[in-house]
């Protein structure tokens, strides 16, 4: 473990390759901000998290878009990368917010139908007690 963190602050030392003009925007640099609070959590919640992954992909999606005239082919392949994987990302989303929409109606349905039995129990018993 120890050698991985000397690697680690080695490579920070090192300047970053990446270009000034390729630097976050505030809003990319905000959605990432977010991001790692939400990963930090102890119990993140995958809605959250998965927004922050669809925001941050959206970011990286539209600057890979206004430089579309001078990207690379290996650039174009990352850009459909990085597509499917908000498509995918979405679908599960998507996915999910119906299976929990389902859940909250079954507990629904359920405690409508044990307050109906309770109902009924009542009355069997006032009907009791009026013999």
């Amino acid at each position: 473990m120890a050698a991985t963190s000397s690697s680690a602050s080695s490579s920070a030392a090192v300047s970053s390759p990446v270009p000034a003009s390729a630097k976050a925007s505030p809003a990319t640099a905000y959605a990432l901000f977010m991001h790692r609070a939400e990963l930090q959590r102890k119990r993140a919640q995958f809605a959250r998290v998965s927004q922050t992954k669809i925001q941050l992909t959206t970011h990286l999606i539209n600057k890979l878009k206004q430089r579309m005239a001078s990207c690379s082919y290996e650039d174009l392949q990352c850009l459909v990368r990085e597509q499917e994987f908000k498509r995918n990302l979405e679908k599960k989303l998507n996915h999910r917010h119906k299976q929990l929409k389902a859940i909250a109606k079954q507990k629904e349905k359920r405690s409508e139908d044990e307050r109906t039995e309770e109902a009924r129990e009542q009355m069997k018993a006032s009907e009791v007690k009026l013999n």
